[in-house]
């Protein structure tokens, strides 16, 4: 792989130190055990680097913050909006690029060149670094621009994982001990609830609508049953949801002991520190305590509990984070001094570049072809950037917050006035956008590689995953894989196909959802994991980082 000047987005520390990113992501997951905690550490590690919070009930307007963000529930939306266009390309519609000139930058979104190369013309009405508008200010559309200039990139995830549920009036009590009243959250590995301690985590919400965040350390316990008393637990483990998946805590005969059905309520009350009469309803969860770990011959892998979906969500964060930080206009060359520490973009372009070759494919095959390394990124985004971290994906998304309600296309029509484009003119920028829907995946599972596919087998450390099904489980298409390669090649990262065995049902993500119901183009990604929906999945130090890096070149223009 030839050595290429990155744009200075990719050279920070968390997207060129697997160590950092990894450490980075670990501290991700602690602060966030629930969805609604995910939202908040957004939104707090956004305003960190600028980013200002927006009301989804007051009107937005040309004053809207360019940098900006939303939470809604356990969901969050962030953008970063364009420069405003120069005066003479807002009046001519057109590319500001003279005819003929080479082109810098990767085609519009979800289209493809004519000619069939992997590269295009950069946007038209491309801002300089002239043009950049205060902070704080919205970009305006020129009235009668020929709003081909402007397209959303969206990077999809989301911020909930396979839990149990708290019920209304949560206390049980049996055969002399106080359990805690839950419901299945999701399709999780029920097993791996046994033997665990749990915490709970979640928000309360008072009758006066405000909304407490709580989160208690170890509190419960699902209990597994002795061999001595259930032998056939050796031969198959059969788990009711009712009679075996409530977790345990505390002792009903104790002295002093809260009997009353709303013991867990009142207990989450003293921990949020308010008063248990202002309670009006909650939405809580169980989480698994243990902290993430490093583990491996070399450290190489980690261990933790909602890598499904908590990795997408911070690998786009953290992309996010590096376009936040680098000032516009801002065009020193990056990653200039190549020594091949492993900080440094050599050591990445060789790593990429070794594991594709061990792969036996060509260096950067993602989408099934060889990506042309070098291609050269703007300093800062040209298009609109757009971040969404939906919840309830995995309960059908079927909510206020999740992927398949209003909220993105909400959002998104919000935005395109903002930068006065509305009508037919919003439509045509719709049409030119582009989705990137990031979900964990699967690594090939050594104890059952026969459950996956015979000749596509990706590994954990060996890159992101471009994940392709045939009935469309997974919204990514041809251009959508032209897309992703393009993304990859400018970040020096490698990626990975993965298909499902033909005789084992293929999961779904909110890329089909989204693809519906914007019809932009859409390409599912993700991080490879193995015990997917365990409450102790696994993934490697390497793979989140090439997301990240992958997502920010996109991001970039790609």
């Amino acid at each position: 792989m030839s050595e290429t000047t990155l744009a200075p987005a990719l050279t920070v520390p968390a997207l060129t130190s697997p160590d950092t990113y990894t450490d980075s992501l670990a501290a991700f997951v602690t602060a966030s055990p629930s969805s609604y905690h995910a939202a908040a550490e957004v939104a707090a590690r956004l305003e960190a680097v600028g980013l200002t919070a927006v009301s989804e009930t007051r009107p937005w307007g040309p004053g809207l913050p360019r940098r900006g963000y939303v939470v809604r529930d356990g969901a969050v939306a962030a953008w970063i909006l364009p420069e405003a266009p120069t005066q003479a390309a807002a009046a001519q519609g057109t590319s500001a690029t003279p005819a003929g000139t080479p082109p810098t930058q990767g085609v519009p979104a979800g289209s493809a060149p004519a000619d069939g190369t992997s590269a295009g013309t950069a946007p038209a009405g491309a801002a300089s670094a002239a043009s950049c508008l205060p902070a704080g200010s919205a970009p305006t559309q020129a009235p009668g621009a020929s709003a081909t200039d402007v397209a959303f990139r969206i990077v999809g995830a989301h911020t909930d994982s396979p839990a149990l549920k708290l019920k209304p009036r949560a206390a049980l009590n049996r055969a002399g001990w106080q359990l805690v009243n839950a419901e299945v959250y999701g399709g999780p590995l029920e097993n791996s609830f046994l033997d665990r301690e749990l915490g709970l985590a979640g928000r309360l919400t008072t009758r006066d609508g405000a909304t407490h965040l709580v989160r208690t350390g170890p509190l419960a316990r699902v209990a597994q049953v002795a061999p001595h008393l259930d032998h056939s637990v050796h031969d198959a483990l059969r788990l009711d949801r009712q009679a075996h998946l409530l977790p345990l805590w505390s002792l009903a005969q104790d002295e002093g002991a809260e009997l009353g059905p709303d013991a867990v309520e009142r207990y989450l009350c003293e921990v949020a520190g308010i008063d248990f009469a202002d309670l009006a309803g909650h939405d809580v969860l169980t989480y698994p305590t243990e902290a993430p770990a490093r583990f491996g011959r070399r450290g190489e892998f980690l261990a933790s509990a909602r890598l499904d979906n908590l990795s997408s969500v911070h690998a786009a964060l953290v992309a996010l984070e590096a376009l936040a930080g680098v000032p516009a206009g801002d065009g020193a060359p990056a990653g200039a001094a190549q020594d091949g520490s492993p900080a440094s973009g050599g050591a990445l372009a060789a790593r990429a570049g070794a594991l594709a070759e061990a792969a036996g494919g060509g260096v950067l095959a993602a989408g099934g072809g060889t990506a042309r390394p070098g291609a050269v990124l703007p300093v800062s985004p040209r298009d609109a950037v757009v971040l969404v971290a939906f919840d309830h994906e995995e309960v059908g998304s079927e909510t206020r917050s999740g992927a398949a309600g209003p909220f993105l296309a909400t959002l998104l029509e919000r935005l395109g006035a903002a930068m006065g484009y509305t009508g037919d003119a919003y439509a045509a920028l719709l049409a030119r956008s582009s989705c990137v829907s990031a979900d964990a995946g699967h690594s090939v599972h050594p104890n059952y590689a026969g459950l996956h596919d015979p000749a596509v087998r990706p590994l954990v450390n060996h890159g992101p995953l471009l994940k392709i099904n045939a009935r469309q489980r997974y919204a990514t298409d041809a251009p959508g894989q032209a897309l992703w390669a393009r993304a990859c090649a400018a970040a020096q990262v490698p990626s990975q196909d993965f298909v499902s065995n033909n005789a084992v049902p293929c999961g779904t993500t909110i890329g089909p959802l989204t693809a519906t119901r914007l019809g932009v183009t859409t390409v599912d990604v993700g991080v490879p994991l193995l015990s997917m929906h365990s409450q102790r999945e696994m993934c490697g130090i390497w793979d989140g980082m090439w997301m990240s890096r992958a997502l920010a070149a996109y991001w970039l223009g790609a």
